[in-house]
């Protein structure tokens, strides 16, 4: 089976997810959209494995270029869209097949040979025959069990709606009365956020923000004991995976799906749906007085739950890496 890849060169989560699968599933073809820097510079040469073939293509490819490429591989895989929409039907004109890892919340339609979805999240919008494959992670080598919570970390998600609840974060810092380092990684700026970040925090919270696009958030994860990611509207969430791997405590909502993960859970309320490329989706909310009562909370924790909540993490992570995944992701695309 030959397999090919659809890499999107970007800065952004689907650039993470493509690479990673990328440089995991080793596909004999790829082929990489430029569009934005991958993971902060541009990096063709990491395509450039002795393992595979590369073509770097402008955004969106041409019915040309996929009439050319369809033919080399026998399973072409991409997330989340194939940035043509006659992509597919090229495909399986050549006599081959495709998979669409599809984030339900943008999902708009597809008539790939099969669908995949990371999670089990809104699985019931998600075509028939469609299947949940878990998304892996890779768990750092060294990790540390926390033993107290003294820094926390927010990833703001610069998504639609305000994905990771910063403005939430924010307003709950102002009523914490633990004494914290908090830092909010922030590489994609805006005026909004910036305003946030400009707002006059309480003298027991130390705050700083991180606006630089990093290739690995490993070194942030690695300086964190905690972190709180109160998201407005849930699925896929690589930041939480990595930091459970890292050691790090989440806190995020308890909704689906992260409700089976191992988190410190926020009770959340719903809020009015708002309208996506896949329809309407569900929107939470958090009390920032609730939130800063659960950080108040674990912050004020003896040693032993912040350490059980620590090993927690690192185990599931080990669950759902490459290692583990691997052979379930080769057997999938094995039976497509």
């Amino acid at each position: 089976m030959k397999l090919g890849i659809v890499v999107r060169d970007d800065n952004g989560g689907l650039g993470n997810l493509t690479y990673d699968a990328f440089r995991n599933l080793k596909p004999a073809t790829t082929v990489v959209v430029q569009s934005r820097p991958c993971r902060g510079e541009p990096r063709p040469i990491v395509f450039e494995e002795a393992w595979t073939s590369t073509f770097l293509v402008s955004n969106p490819i041409s019915d040309d270029i996929w009439e050319f490429l369809a033919p080399q591989a026998d399973i072409w895989w991409t997330a989340e869209t194939w940035y043509n929409n006659h992509a597919e039907k090229i495909i399986e004109d050549a006599g081959k097949k495709s998979v669409l890892y599809a984030m339900p919340e943008l999902f708009s339609g597809s008539t790939a040979t099969q669908v995949w979805n990371p999670t089990d999240y809104l699985q019931s919008r998600m075509p028939k025959g469609s299947k949940v494959v878990h998304w892996p992670t890779d768990p750092p080598i060294k990790w540390n069990a926390r033993t107290s919570i003294k820094r926390v970390l927010h990833i703001s998600g610069g998504a639609q709606y305000d994905r990771n609840g910063t403005e939430l974060f924010l307003q709950a810092l102002q009523h914490v009365s633990s004494s914290l380092e908090v830092m909010v990684h922030q590489p994609d700026e805006s005026n909004q956020t910036n305003d946030l970040l400009h707002r006059k925090m309480p003298s027991n919270i130390k705050m700083r923000q991180n606006t630089e696009y990093m290739d690995s958030m490993k070194v942030l994860f690695q300086w964190a004991d905690l972190v709180v990611l109160p998201r407005r509207y849930a699925g896929l969430c690589l930041p939480a995976f990595e930091a459970f791997g890292h050691g790090c405590l989440v806190m995020m909502p308890e909704v689906d799906p992260q409700a089976a993960w191992p988190i410190i859970g926020v009770p959340a309320f719903r809020e009015r749906p708002r309208l996506m490329k896949g329809g309407k989706i569900p929107m939470w909310g958090v009390e920032p007085q609730m939130l800063a009562s659960r950080i108040d909370a674990i912050a004020g924790s003896t040693i032993h739950p912040i350490v059980r909540a620590s090993e927690e993490g690192r185990a599931w992570a080990e669950t759902r890496s490459w290692e583990r995944l691997l052979p379930v992701w080769e057997t999938g695309l094995q039976s497509v």
